[in-house]
């Protein structure tokens, strides 16, 4: 079948091949906008002619704006900032930093749904004293209208009930303190980062709503913008889409073609429905009504890497029967990892046959060995005590996973073996620091007590020591470890610089996993050609794009779908009123990535584990395997 964004790109070649340098095509990510732009210059071979811009969404809303996006820490940095101004306030940074993120996190949501923030952030006292009914009328039409449902029908007691009951840490109270101050930290924050010209991301989302409606159609660059393959939108995106749509400068393309869809309590068509019905395209897409799902095969394999095996076993078969055509360029044919951590595993599986593959998901950082290393060697460090004589000493288990990670014990396996002896000989508990240093001195790098947790000077010279001598342990070719370590250090000197900026006072224990929390989501890129190869990838970077071959592993339950907590200040009844994103928000996008990802396959396999008890706690077959045999058998 005809891949969903080349049927895009057909459609425009066809009609408005001469109009196109005056179109900007927005996609929810970079992949699927390459790939686009790929299908387009085929559709245009032999036309002279420019291209239009092509950009995502995520650059889209930016181009709105004159600020720029803050990093974590000024983000974060800034809010304990204005917080501690207010009345009454804990300046303790050790403390705040626990709900900080989830502020920031709440503080985004607000502005990507265009919530009106006095009205949402009440006193936490009066919060009990409402019902479900303190909306509008026209505030029930607007929810009806959008999410085709009445909501904030749940109990706001149950979340405060459930708060009380099982908060065993004595945080409600700071809980409660913060929930009395979020309106007026809400706009202190705000009003923070613009005065320094920066902004979080859901500021960028609000503030570009803001230029839309303001802007005449000569003040925007384009004459007519067209969105293509998005699923559920925010409040801000609606209103972006509704205003250019009312002034007659957008187009939309909704990929909405699987039998999945067309039943009609199915979750992955719930926010499908509204976009079809409230954002129509302007021309008709060359495919016909897809009524069957493709040849799918259902894998259980009790062990993760057997998973990969036998996902490697796929594609052999695939080539010499030539489902794989050409072996050489296996653009047609995709591994779909919901598990990052199978990523090495699986590329170590390819078969030699297939001579080029795409990862287009990236390395995971927090999967390195080195990241493993590092959290050791916090973990060392946070759990040392200073004896009544003035002796650092460091926990055996610490010292002993340390002298057997390869790349320390390399450094001086005779001195790591000669302290295990003295460890194993005096039997000893607890080991202090100068006996390290006298038998391992190589090691004193990382060995080196901070003698001052709370002195965050200190803190930064031990890490910047700690990365200089890890960079000098490494080998040459080993790229992706020197590569965590100077995301380390960088990460490092972003905070502590940050902190003196703002002259934030933390413990070491804040400091480790404010820079441990930064990395956990970056990823080494590769450098390669994306439109050649079998490709690897994430369930995010399948949006939008099609393949013939889908081979997709740890299909287990809590995997994919994963399960979420929301950790947020906002209990659910007001996120379900206020029509912001909830936990069932997840199974919807989810199942719709699915369904849409298989719909113009021609062969589908499916692997879970199937042992009895796994890492991944389940032994379940996702959710939508079940539904697949019992819908579709």
């Amino acid at each position: 079948m005809t891949p969903f964004l080349q049927q895009v790109a057909r459609a425009y070649a066809v009609r408005e091949a001469d109009s196109l340098p005056d179109f900007c095509f927005v996609f929810p990510n970079k992949r699927s906008a390459t790939f686009f732009t790929h299908f387009l210059k085929e559709e245009l071979a032999g036309h002279c002619g420019i291209l239009p811009e092509v950009t995502n969404i995520t650059d889209f809303v930016a181009s709105f704006s004159d600020l720029s996006e803050a990093n974590r820490y000024d983000q974060l940095f800034t809010l304990f900032d204005e917080y501690r101004k207010m009345p009454d306030a804990d300046a303790d940074f050790d403390k705040f930093v626990f709900w900080g993120d989830m502020l920031i996190s709440d503080f985004n949501d607000v502005d990507r749904y265009l919530v009106d923030a006095d009205a949402l952030f009440v006193n936490v006292k009066r919060l009990r004293e409402i019902s479900s009914n303190y909306l509008t009328d026209e505030q029930r039409e607007v929810i009806r209208r959008y999410w085709g449902e009445e909501r904030g029908s749940e109990e706001t007691e149950r979340f405060w009930n459930h708060l009380e009951k099982e908060d065993k840490t004595n945080r409600h109270p700071r809980f409660v303190k913060l929930w009395n101050v979020l309106q007026p930290l809400y706009h202190a924050y705000c009003n923070r980062l613009r005065e320094k010209g920066l902004a979080s991301s859901g500021m960028l989302y609000r503030n570009a709503v803001k230029r839309v409606a303001e802007a005449d159609a000569p003040e925007l660059p384009f004459a007519r913008y067209i969105f293509v393959g998005f699923n559920v939108l925010s409040t801000a995106e609606i209103k972006i889409l509704a205003t250019l749509q009312k002034r007659g400068l957008a187009d939309f393309y909704w990929d909405f073609n699987s039998p999945a869809f067309a039943m009609e309590d199915s979750r992955a068509a719930r926010f499908m429905r509204r976009n079809v019905r409230e954002f129509p395209s302007r021309y008709p897409l060359e495919e016909e009504k897809i009524t069957s799902i493709p040849e799918i095969e259902i894998l259980g394999v009790p062990s993760e890497i057997g998973q990969v095996k036998a996902a490697g076993h796929a594609i052999s078969q695939w080539v010499k029967t030539e489902v794989i055509e050409n072996p050489g360029n296996a653009i047609d044919t995709a591994v779909v990892l919901p598990d990052e951590s199978l990523f090495i595993p699986m590329i170590h599986s390819v078969p030699v046959v297939i001579d080029k593959l795409n990862v287009t998901m990236g390395f995971p950082m927090r999967l390195s060995p080195m990241s493993s290393l590092l959290h050791n060697i916090v973990s060392l460090q946070l759990r040392s005590r200073l004896r009544s004589d003035g002796r650092l000493i460091y926990f055996y288990e610490d010292v002993r996973t340390l002298l057997n990670a390869p790349a320390l014990r390399a450094v001086n396996p005779d001195g790591c073996a000669a302290l295990e002896r003295e460890i194993q000989s005096k039997r000893l508990f607890s080991i202090p620091a100068e006996l390290i240093a006298r038998l391992v001195p190589e090691l004193s790098p990382v060995f080196l007590p901070i003698e001052h947790h709370d002195d965050r000077r200190e803190v930064h010279a031990y890490i910047s020591r700690l990365c200089d001598f890890l960079d000098s342990t490494l080998k040459k070719g080993d790229e992706i470890q020197h590569r965590f370590v100077e995301s380390y250090r960088k990460a490092a000197n972003e905070l502590f610089d940050a902190a003196d900026r703002f002259g934030i006072e933390m413990m070491g224990s804040s400091s480790f996993r404010l820079i441990e929390r930064a990395l956990s989501s970056d990823t080494v890129r590769f450098v390669g050609e994306p439109l050649q190869g079998l490709q690897l990838m994430g369930v995010l970077e399948t949006r939008a794009l099609d393949f013939k071959n889908i081979i997709m592993l740890s299909m287990n339950e809590r995997v994919f779908p994963r399960r979420h907590y929301t950790r947020s200040f906002i209990p659910d009844a007001l996120r379900y009123g206020y029509g912001m994103s909830t936990i069932d928000f997840q199974e919807s996008i989810f199942a719709y990535y699915f369904y849409r990802l298989i719909s113009r396959a021609e062969h589908v396999t499916l692997v879970y584990d199937a042992r009895a008890t796994s890492s991944n706690m389940s032994n379940e077959m996702s959710r939508y395997i079940a539904q697949l045999l019992y819908f579709f058998r």
